[in-house]
């Protein structure tokens, strides 16, 4: 074997090491992932149960006799909101974001209640990721989701609102009371148990000992999990 040889068989062989100690720490980094996404799993599921055990499931119906609820209050968030995506440099701070921000505020979807847990992440996920963006607190971020629901997931909030009216202690002051909400109400508990038995269960083993693999697999596994 010639130096060069040598030189390019040494080359091949710390790079596959590279990548070796790459792929690693990924994995390990995705094992961190994990077990935190399990820790929050085993809280919600404890949550669930709590709920189920301790008052009757919330009846998702519309009532034309609905007194406590105010369907101005809703006007005014959806207008507050509307007032984040103007470019009048003479209102609200918001609206001095630059194209980027209103573009990903403009481009949160609606979610009506449907399409499982994908529709549900991917609705908390470009939600959040906008309201960050822009800058908003808690309650701002709490005004932008709840003049995005539709349907059944509306109602969630429009039940609350009349078992809480305005001035109520336990009134909903924050994105992550909705979140929390939307996740007890849309997140199938056998989805929850089927996807923790599957990262019981996926090794390194089971895909043929094949990191790459191994790491997709648990990486999608992740993505069915709540967003924390």
């Amino acid at each position: 074997m010639s130096v060069a040889d040598s030189l390019r068989a040494l080359q091949e062989r710390h790079q596959k090491e590279d990548e070796k100690r790459h792929r690693e720490r990924e994995l390990e980094d995705l094992r961190l992932r994990l077990a935190r996404a399990e820790e929050h799993f085993r809280v919600l599921e404890a949550a669930l149960q709590a709920r189920e055990e301790r008052e009757e499931p919330v009846k998702l119906e519309k009532h034309d006799d609905d007194v406590d609820y105010d369907p101005d209050e809703e006007v005014v968030r959806k207008e507050r909101v509307e007032k984040y995506l103007r470019e009048n440099q003479n209102t609200w701070k918001y609206s001095e974001c630059d194209e980027d921000e209103r573009t990903l505020l403009g481009a949160v979807p609606t979610y009506n209640g449907t399409g499982d847990v994908p529709a549900l992440n991917g609705f908390v996920n470009k939600l959040e990721m906008a309201a960050n963006r822009a800058g908003f607190n808690d309650e701002e971020t709490l005004d932008l989701g709840v003049t995005r629901l539709m349907g059944q997931a509306a109602v969630i909030w429009q039940s609350h609102c009349r078992a809480n009216p305005q001035g109520s202690p336990s009134r909903w002051r924050r994105w992550e009371d909705l979140k929390g909400a939307l996740v007890a109400a849309y997140y199938p508990r056998e989805h929850l148990q089927a996807a923790t038995v599957k990262l019981m269960e996926v090794t390194q083993q089971s895909c043929g000992n094949n990191l790459k693999k191994h790491i997709e697999t648990l990486n999608a596994l992740y993505m069915e999990l709540p967003v924390p």
